[in-house]
């Protein structure tokens, strides 16, 4: 999967997040509220974002378009 550059920026609003078990999970991280967050997961063929891609701008439309190639 293609990527976002390096501090792109998501629309991110939730009063909770995810710890994967395995760190290697992790697909991206954000910083939140002061706090490092999991933002992307991806295991095997499955993929889940923390954020919310329909509403952040041209960033989220590039990730929705990624998606759309895999």
């Amino acid at each position: 999967m293609r990527s976002l550059s390096i501090g792109a920026s998501a629309y991110l609003v939730h009063s909770f997040h995810m710890k994967p078990a395995d760190s290697r999970d992790i697909l991206a991280l954000a910083t939140y509220g002061g706090h490092e967050i999991t933002a992307a997961i991806q295991r095997e063929n499955i993929i889940g974002c923390q954020f919310h891609p329909e509403k952040s701008g041209e960033n989220g439309l590039k990730l929705l378009g990624h998606f759309l190639e895999l």
